[in-house]
């Protein structure tokens, strides 16, 4: 399985979870927007795509932290074989 494919997978796999968030927060599904405040000053709102992105990268985190590439040593160079074969065990 090549490596961009397994974290597409992982960033897939996180999507619901940010569906989820924008499903339960107070406001819905909003649009992304731009708002101003009352002192002039320009606020960017992401809406329910910015809780989809953050989803999916936090499901790639969680799992180089705590799947099988957290185990890995960090100061000897990584061969992306075996790096490949740990993303794959996922």
């Amino acid at each position: 399985m090549p490596t961009y494919f397994a974290l597409l997978c992982l960033l897939a796999a996180g999507f619901p979870g940010g569906v989820l968030n924008a499903l339960f927060e107070n406001e819905g599904f909003i649009k992304w927007k731009t708002e101003s405040l009352n002192d002039g000053r320009r606020i960017f709102r992401p809406g329910f795509l910015g809780n989809i992105i953050v989803g999916g990268i936090a499901a790639v985190v969680m799992a180089a932290l705590y799947g099988p590439l957290g185990v890995a040593e960090i100061s000897v160079p990584l061969d992306l074989k075996r790096t490949r074969e740990m993303l794959a065990e996922l």
